[in-house]
């Protein structure tokens, strides 16, 4: 295991240096599959985190095709935290990305960016999730065949599908990195416009204020969402709200740690006093 992982931090430090980049190019495109599954599949979490971290560094130079990419932002459901939080920084690119495709010719306002980029998400997290229960599917089959397997599809160790929280899982690694999650308020001010609602023709530059010949108000393409991305939409807000609310009574115990006071009659106060009402 140490061979492998000072052999992964060599290839994270080669793919660093910019000058280097060029020579690589061989290299990677021999390599970059094995690679991959050593990110999906590996057997120590450490090699894992460090091999994804050299992914990361390959995809900034544009040499990981768009499969590639998907099958890495699977990892963000893995069912350990040390892999979800080393893959997020990835699946941020992978989001900038595809907002920034989703905006292009747009001149947006702040809201309506935070809304482009709820989308992307919940497209790309509808989309993850139904790539993972093909995996899921396939792989039940080669079980049944073979006996058990070591991973589902080529990605180990990732969450059951029967089980809830994918999308808590990706709320809680993406909590840092993708900041429409955080802005619970701006979750909750785009799951409340009438989606169905939408523009006849998706080439068509609609502001959100539009309205239809029925009155309603007409939803963006850009951020009007399907049925399936306003439920992970709502997973999202709700993912949100647990998050900020956990954080904030952290924070309060911190700041006000529990001092022993009771506040009988008996009782003093932390500074040594009374109670003022006795």
């Amino acid at each position: 295991m140490h061979v492998r992982l000072e052999a992964v931090r060599a290839l994270e430090d080669a793919y660093e240096q910019e000058d280097h980049i060029s020579s690589l190019q061989s290299f990677t495109s021999r390599f970059k599959t094995r690679i991959i599954q050593m990110a999906t599949s590996d057997v120590d979490v450490s090699v894992r985190v460090s091999v994804i971290q050299v992914l990361r560094s390959i995809d900034h130079h544009g040499l990981l095709e768009d499969d590639q990419r998907g099958k890495l932002c699977l990892l963000i459901f893995d069912e350990d935290q040390r892999i979800r939080k080393g893959v997020s920084g990835f699946v941020k690119g992978v989001w900038e990305d595809d907002v920034s495709e989703r905006s292009t010719g747009k001149k947006l306002s702040d809201g309506e960016k935070l809304q482009a980029g709820v989308k992307s998400l919940a497209s790309l997290l509808v989309q993850w999730g139904r790539a993972l229960d093909k995996l899921t599917i396939r792989e039940e089959g080669s079980e049944d065949e073979e006996g058990p397997s070591k991973g589902i599809g080529g990605v180990a160790s990732v969450m059951d599908p029967e089980k809830k929280g994918r999308t808590a899982l990706a709320v809680e690694a993406l909590w840092d990195e993708v900041d429409p999650i955080s802005d619970w308020e701006g979750l909750l001010d785009l799951l409340l416009l009438d989606h169905s609602a939408g523009v006849e023709d998706e080439e068509d530059e609609a502001p959100s204020s539009s309205s239809s010949p029925n009155g309603r108000t007409v939803v963006d393409a850009a951020w009007r969402l399907s049925e399936a991305e306003e439920a992970i939409a709502l997973e999202l807000f709700t993912g949100s709200i647990r998050k900020a609310v956990g954080e904030a009574a952290a924070a309060k115990k911190v700041r006000y740690p529990r001092t022993g006071y009771r506040g009988d009659s008996d009782s003093t106060s932390p500074t040594g006093r009374r109670p003022s009402h006795l």
